[in-house]
């Protein structure tokens, strides 16, 4: 006689894992890190009994929210591989896959992975250092960004001996994916004839944490034969007459400029 045998779904469980690189390009696990960070999900299905392959599909949520890249389907040994397309927001995020089930597998969903994001450091350079006078000078300043995000966004203020040259300046930002950056331009006349420190104060943003910079411009009737910081941190001008005058930010360590400038060791940090 006939036996009747039903074979149900057997249980299943996910473990998800979230793995960073680290500097030496080894897979290391990821618990917090700054805006802009690489970030590779994967998510093991596995059997109750311990045989048999799950197929099928697992969505990532992060929040709640599925990332882009869900649904993946699982490889033959029952894994997801999410690649790092997107790039986690600032602040706290908690994560789970959800593994959809086939006809042996039941669904189920991984215990939660936690971490961190926090905002990335950002650092500004100021453009030109040498300009001419009297005529206006258009002042830029770009903020460079580590790491895959959205290029950064919010102000930046100029100002010149405690004195802010006009309001905010809104940045504009560019590239993508290792390639980000922002530009932020002010025209101004204020420019006295000599050496300006001027100060930047970037806001930051939701992503980027502000910054600060004072960097000198030299305002001048010469003729600019160096707009360039070389390894002593200086600039160069030389006037029309050929009177050459260095300056910059290390006057103390004046050799190495003045062999950049081809002077004489002791004339260096004057004006000759």
């Amino acid at each position: 006689e006939p036996v009747s045998v039903v074979i149900a779904p057997q249980a299943s469980s996910v473990t998800l894992s979230a793995m960073t690189v680290d500097d030496l390009g080894y897979l290391t696990p990821f618990v917090s890190g700054q805006y802009g960070s690489l970030i590779y999900y994967s998510a093991a299905v596995a059997g109750a009994s311990g045989f048999g392959s799950p197929s099928g599909t697992v969505v990532l949520n992060d929040n709640g929210t599925p990332i882009s890249d869900s649904p993946v389907p699982l490889n033959t040994i029952g894994t997801a591989i999410f690649q790092p397309t997107d790039v986690p927001a600032t602040g706290a995020h908690s994560l789970d896959a959800s593994y959809g089930g086939d006809g042996s597998f039941l669904a189920s969903t991984s215990p939660a992975v936690s971490f961190t994001i926090e905002k990335a450091d950002s650092f500004l350079f100021l453009s030109p250092r040498c300009a001419p006078s009297p005529n206006p000078v258009t002042l830029e300043m770009d903020i460079g960004v580590n790491g895959y995000g959205a290029p950064p966004t919010g102000t930046v203020t100029f100002s010149l001996g405690g004195k802010t040259l006009g309001g905010p300046v809104e940045v504009h930002g560019f590239g993508m994916g290792g390639f980000a950056y922002g530009i932020a331009t002010l025209s101004t006349s204020d420019l006295a004839e000599g050496q300006n420190m001027i100060t930047g104060v970037y806001s930051g943003d939701a992503n980027y944490a502000g910054w600060t910079t004072t960097q000198p411009v030299f305002s001048s009737t010469a003729t600019c034969i160096s707009d360039v910081e070389d390894s002593a941190g200086y600039y160069y001008a030389i006037a029309q007459d050929q009177f050459i005058t260095i300056f910059g930010n290390n006057l103390a360590s004046s050799s190495a400029s003045a062999a950049s400038a081809r002077l004489p060791g002791s004339l260096a940090g004057t004006t000759v």
